[in-house]
């Protein structure tokens, strides 16, 4: 079974301080951002959307829940 914490270290992520090998990939990581043109850096780290409401969704769904039975 691959160690996963091993590679995440090799690749910079969630490094503790104490770590040359992390800390050597951040600052690649870093060097490549800087390097790269704005139009092909990712949009964010982790990616995915928002889970948060519109607040016309809060609206409807208080409508709705406050709105008689019939």
């Amino acid at each position: 079974m691959p160690d996963e914490r091993a590679e995440s270290l090799k690749q910079g992520i969630a490094a503790p301080d104490e770590s040359r090998i992390g800390k050597e990939a951040e600052d690649r990581r870093r060097d490549e951002l800087i390097h790269t043109p704005p139009e092909a850096q990712p949009d964010s780290a982790m990616g995915g959307t928002s889970d948060v409401d519109a607040p016309v969704d809060d609206a409807e769904m208080l409508r709705a829940r406050n709105e008689p039975k019939r």
